[in-house]
Formats: C-alpha cells, structure tokens, sequence
C-alpha cells in the first residue's frame, strides 16, 4: 500500500505535468511534446484515484506506463521529434523498447532494469542534442536543469534517508520537468540555464562525494572493531570532510561545464588564439566572428556613432556596450548580446574583452586607414583620366584643326605656286602663322602636363623666373625672395612639379589676397621630405577663408601622402608643405598635374 504523502506527491506531480503539457500543446512546434506530457500527466492523475479506492494494481500500471512511456516519449520528442541521428535512433529504441518491456512484463526487476537503462539513454540523447543542436540548445539547457534537479533529489535523498519522505521529495522532484520545459520554450532566458545547470550538476557531484566519503569513513572505523563514534567525533569528521567541498565544488565547475557545454576557455587563452586569427585580417567583420567564436557569444557589432559598421549574430534583447576608446572619431564602441539569462557581463568576458580590444582598435584603425587609402587612390586614378581627358580635348579640338588647316593651306600653296605666285606668298605667310599658333598650343599642352622651365632651369631658377615681375592688386611690385639649401638627392619628378605648383600658387595668392608686397620662399630637404615654405608681410586683420587655390595645394599634397599647414601670426601669412622623397612608381613616373 502506498503511503498517503507518496500519493499527494504523485497528485501534485500529475498537475505539473499535465498543465505544462497542455501549455505547450497549444505553441505548434513543441505540440507532440505537449500532448505526451499531458497525457504523462493525466495517467499520473489516473493512478492517483486508482491507488485511492484500492485498485492498486491498476494504478502501479499505469504509473509504470507514465514513468517508463509517456514521461521518457516527451522527452525525447522535447522541442521537437528527433531520431534522424544514429545516437538519437539507438537511445529511442532502447527508451521505447525497454518502456514497453517493462510495462508489459510488469516485474519489479525488469521494471528497475529498463528504468535505469532508460534514464540512461535519456541522458545520452539531451547530451547529444546539447552538443549538436545549436537551435534547441536553450530549451535544452532547460531539460538538462529538470533532469539535474530530479537526480540531485532522488541520489541525495534516497541515499541519506530512505524513507517515505524522501519518495514524496523524489516524485515532486518529477514534477519539476515539466515547469522546466516549458520555461525552456516560451522564457529561456528568464536566467542564465547553463550556469543553474552547471550548478545543480557540481551540487549532485559533490553531495554525492560527500556522503560517500562520511559513509565510508564511518564504515571503516566499524570495520577495524572499534565502537561506532560518538556524535562529537561524527561531527569532526563531517567538518574535516566539508573542509574540501569548495576546493572540490571549484574544480568540479569548470570540468562539468566543458562537458555539458563545452569548453568555455580561459581570457588569456581566448585573447591568445584571438591574436593568432587578428594577426592574418585587417577585417572588422572577421574580427567580431573571431570573438563570437571564441566566446560563444550570440550577437557581437561595432558601430560608429550609433551606426552599426558590421556585426555578427542576431542581436539579442540584452546587451553590453564597451567603448573603444583609443580610436579617433566617430565614436566607437563595440557591442556584445548578452547569453541566455545574463543580466550583464560575465567578469570573465570582461577581462577577456579588455585583452582583446585593443587588437580590435589596431584593426579598426587599420581597416579605416585602408578605406582611406582607397579613396585616395580612387580620387588620383580619377585625377589621372581628367588630365588624360584634358589633353585629349586639347589634342583633339584645338591642335588637331590647326594641323589640318596647315596640310590644307600647304596643297593650296603648291597649286598656286606657278599660276598665282603672289596669292601663294599669302597663303604661306598664313601658313607660317598658323604653323606659329600650333606651337604655341602645343608648348601650352605639354606646360600643362610639366612646365618646361623644370627642364631647362631647375626648380628653384624657374620659380625665380615665374615669380619675377608679380604685381600686386593696387599695382605694386611683389619682391619674392627664394632661398633653397642644396639638396641631398635628385627630387623625384612629381615632388618638383607639385613643389613649383604650390610656390606659384602661394605666391599668386599673397599678390591677389594679401595686404603685404613681399613673399619669403624657403626649400629644405633631408633624407625623407622636402619641405617648402611660403611666408608674406601681410597683417592678419581677417580670418583664412579656404579657397579653390588652397583646395588644389591641399589634393596636390595629400595625392603624395605630404602634408599641408596653414598659418598665420600678427603681421605675417605662413604656409607650410611636407612631400615625402620616397614615392611610389606612378609619382616617379610624374604623373601628379
């Protein structure tokens, strides 16, 4: 005969089966699992009345049909039917066979048997899906914290007090599966599953420990004849034995945690393989997958003033925001989706991430550089066609014209030579000044491509050239001093010809904008830039206001990777350029206009 606190404990339990059952019954992905666990639930309830009014019997049946059937068939349909893996087939079969077997049968030790045998199995297949089911594994999580509970309960109690008491805790210890699986369904992230799994498996682990150590402590001292101890010395060797449950719980958790879960790796060792991967990619986006791996993380972006730039994941409810804070502006912080149940960030993914974002930074700062250096190569292959385009036109609507009219006039020419000399004498001396005008074009194309000056003079005698004769906007004279100190090296084309350009244009601007009447141009080079200042005697009375003139020097710098500075003090205008000296074979070549 059952006891009566054995039978409101299955009532209880039958009620938490059956209402979870039903509750998932009605969400359609998990509706096989519920309608199982609803009927699990419902026969536990059957059993109940039969044990109630004597019907022993049939209610032992149909506790064994729940126990070994119903209750083990929605779990393996839980959240969804499996059996397509050859471990989740094999552990079906045994589950279901044994269930039928035993609840045929109807023995107590084929019962026991197919029972252990099918929890087993059960165990094997929530594994299983742990390790493979990425999709499922929260609901999982969830299971495997039911199932925890239960064992914790049952190995614990029975072990210690094997009573009618400890039947009633371990039945509704059964009921908690079904709660939990549907929290696993519609709320898995109502707190971190995996680490109250973890928990509950390091409680069983070292309870059990714990109690087989006393247990066998006592027995020994029994063993070797001496009197069982007395309370006090019971007392010393259960604390000398709790002593090392901490030191145990500690080195429990990280081993069942890989077991369950795998492994969860320490931030020295994430931040090391992390630096591997960052080692071969300048790219964001293979660095924000580098760190979702290696953390198992849902969700990992970076944005630039709010504005996400990449991301990897779906971006959960909760998350954790980290500010990069060595980058330059925009603003960039880097976003992290919280697991399933955490509230924040985990102290351990903080000093990971605290190692790693640094390398992240020197990526990001890179992969700009990168951007920028493809806008500017962009922008100087775009600069390239318009001049090629320019000389084109040039060729093509001027120069090309006058050279047909001369071929035209030359044939006039000889066609009037004997019967006209005098109208041939006019047609050459319009010959000889067209052919003059085509050289003048010409001489105008190829200045636009080089000044020529560069050529015959040198560059600092063809800017004294140029510059001689400036006058200014009231028609005052322009002294240009140039001073230039004897270069190192030959400079490469495109550093003389930008060099020249930047002088005249400076120079022109002190004419046409400045109050003053004189210009200090100043040349220095070293090993690695040549420097070119502008400087005039024009008192600063009003703001600088860029124009298109220092636009033009500032592309002009920044297409040879110098620098441009503009200043100015009280009485004086002050403009700088750097250019470096190691160009690369296009600027050699003197393709910069």
């Amino acid at each position: 005969m059952i006891a009566t606190p054995v039978l409101v404990a299955l009532a209880v339990a039958g009620s938490s089966l059956g209402i979870s059952g039903a509750l998932l019954s009605r969400r359609r992905h998990v509706r096989v699992c519920g309608v199982v666990l609803a009927l699990a639930g419902l026969s536990v309830g059957a059993a109940v009345v039969a044990l109630a009014t004597g019907s022993e019997a049939t209610g032992l049946r149909l506790l064994v049909f729940a126990g070994l059937i119903l209750l083990p068939c929605a779990v393996l349909s839980y959240p969804h039917l499996g059996g397509r893996d050859p471990v989740e087939f094999v552990c079906s079969i045994v589950v279901v066979g044994g269930g039928l077997l035993g609840a045929v049968s109807g023995d107590r030790t084929v019962i026991a048997t197919v029972g252990f045998s099918g929890v087993l199995a059960l165990v094997a297949v929530v594994w299983w899906r742990l390790e493979h089911d990425a999709a499922d594994r929260a609901a999982l999580t969830w299971l495997a914290v039911g199932g925890v509970g239960v064992g914790l309960v049952a190995g614990t109690a029975v072990f210690a007090i094997p009573s009618t008491t400890t039947w009633s805790l371990v039945v509704l210890a059964v009921g908690l599966v079904g709660p939990c699986m549907w929290v696993g369904v519609t709320r898995p992230d109502v707190v971190d599953g995996r680490a109250l799994a973890v928990g509950l498996a390091v409680a069983v682990v070292v309870a059990t420990t714990y109690l087989a150590a006393y247990s066998s402590l006592v027995a020994v001292v029994e063993l070797t004849g001496h009197p069982v101890p007395s309370p006090a010395a019971l007392g010393l060797i259960g604390l000398v034995l709790a002593a090392g449950v901490p030191a145990l719980a500690r080195s429990l958790h990280d081993g069942i945690d890989q077991l369950l879960f795998g492994r969860r790796r320490d931030p020295l060792a994430v931040a090391r393989g992390v630096v591997g991967e960052f080692g071969s990619h300048n790219d964001p986006v293979v660095a924000l997958a580098v760190i979702q791996h290696a953390l198992d993380l849902p969700y990992v972006a970076l944005t630039a003033d709010k504005v996400t730039v990449a991301a990897i994941g779906r971006r959960p409810d909760r998350v954790g925001i980290i500010a990069l804070a060595r980058l330059p502006p925009p603003t960039s912080t880097l976003v992290v989706g919280l697991r399933p149940g955490e509230r924040r960030l985990r102290s351990a993914d903080r000093r990971t991430l605290g190692l790693i974002v640094p390398l992240l930074e020197q990526t990001v700062r890179l992969s700009r550089v990168t951007a920028e250096l493809q806008l500017a190569r962009q922008d100087l292959v775009t600069a390239l066609e318009e001049e090629r385009r320019r000389v084109r036109r040039d060729l093509h609507d001027g120069l090309g014209p006058r050279l047909s009219g001369i071929g035209y006039t030359a044939d006039a020419v000889q066609n009037l030579l004997r019967e006209d000399p005098d109208q041939a004498t006019v047609l050459l001396r319009d010959l000889r000044r067209v052919t003059s005008d085509a050289l003048d074009e010409i001489r105008r194309i190829a200045y636009g491509m080089r000044p020529p000056a560069l050529d015959e003079l040198g560059l600092v005698a063809a800017l004294q050239q140029q510059t001689r004769g400036l006058r200014t906007a009231r028609n005052e004279p322009v002294m240009v001093t140039i001073t230039a100190s004897p270069f190192a090296r030959e400079l490469p084309a495109a550093v003389e010809v930008a060099a020249y350009r930047f002088v005249i244009e400076a120079v022109n601007n002190v004419a046409k904008h400045s109050n003053g009447n004189s210009a200090c141009v100043s040349l220095s080079a070293d090993d690695h830039d040549l420097t070119v200042t502008v400087s005039d005697n024009g008192s600063n009375d009003r703001p600088w206001a860029p124009g298109v003139g220092i636009v033009a020097m500032k592309e002009r710098a920044a297409a040879l990777g110098g620098t441009l500075t503009i200043g100015s003090g009280e009485f004086t205008g002050h403009i700088e350029t750097k250019l470096p000296l190691r160009l690369s074979g296009n600027h050699r070549e003197g393709h910069t206009s």
